[in-house]
């Protein structure tokens, strides 16, 4: 049996100190908060699925969903996305169901991962709640019922998101010959014909990715064209990022470079093809 599965792992940044300063009450909301990152992310993914829907029908399912408690939204989110959402106090994971990677509903699966990751990262930065994180392939072994989450796949993840040196989401060399060749092969019209497809450039592209050990080029999830990126350049949260010592003000300095430069190639990208 196959336990490959496609992963995507989030870190949120600074929530060691929200727990140490906030009350507990409070911090309980943050998780409400979360949740309605994900309630939202089910909602867009199924618009973006269906051009059929309406402003009307999105601003409904919207909500249906905010007045569903935690457990309707997790429903309502693992049905629109096919992926499983495990939450960890500041950890939050996504996987698919065991995949063959030669299978037609392989780049199917692989474009809702980076389109969903993209609104995960631009939802959660309404909230102030930067984060960074990992999207790959490999191995994991769940056990849902006991608890029991393991395998190469989830380590790889975990590692990279935590080497990054910004708020983004980038994806591990498990996937880079895959998102390759979705991006060469690209086009407009084959978007047209298939909405299930992640735009290149648009929605992912490459990147020099800032790590902890120097950049690297890699594929990275486009957020800069997400609606809170444009409004984070005057922020109070960055305002505060880079007002930090040297050495945490960097995340806030690489990701606005970043917003910069992948905000103004994405547009010039999406039109070109």
């Amino acid at each position: 049996m196959s336990y490959e599965r496609l992963i995507a792992y989030f870190d949120i940044l600074g929530f060691k100190n929200l727990v140490l300063s906030e009350t507990l009450e409070s911090m309980v909301g943050r998780f409400g908060q979360i949740y309605t990152t994900i309630g939202a992310a089910a909602v867009r993914h199924e618009a973006e699925q269906q051009d059929i829907l309406s402003v009307g029908a999105i601003a409904e399912r919207y909500e249906q969903i905010e007045a569903a408690d935690l457990g309707g939204i997790r429903a309502a989110f693992e049905e629109a996305t096919g992926m499983t959402l495990l939450l960890m106090s500041d950890s939050l994971v996504m996987y698919s169901h065991p995949l063959v990677h030669d299978r037609d509903d392989w780049f199917r699966q692989l474009s809702t991962l980076l389109r969903v990751s993209r609104t995960v990262i631009d939802k959660l930065l309404e909230y102030e709640l930067p984060a960074r994180g990992a999207l790959g392939f490999g191995e994991l072994y769940v056990d849902a019922a006991n608890g029991i989450y393991v395998g190469k796949g989830l380590v790889e993840v975990y590692e990279l998101a935590e080497s990054q040196e910004w708020i983004g989401v980038v994806a591990a060399p498990s996937l880079t010959n895959d998102l390759s060749e979705m991006h060469k092969g690209f086009t407009m019209e084959r978007w047209r014909q298939g909405k299930w497809l992640a735009r290149a450039d648009w929605d992912y592209l490459p990147y020099d990715v800032p790590f902890k050990t120097g950049p690297q080029r890699m594929y990275a999830v486009n957020w800069a064209t997400t609606p809170n990126a444009r409004h984070l350049q005057g922020s109070n949260l960055f305002r505060r990022g880079l007002a930090e010592p040297p050495q945490v003000a960097v995340k806030s300095t690489n990701t606005l470079a970043f917003l910069n430069q992948a905000s103004r190639d994405g547009f010039q990208g999406i039109a070109s093809r």
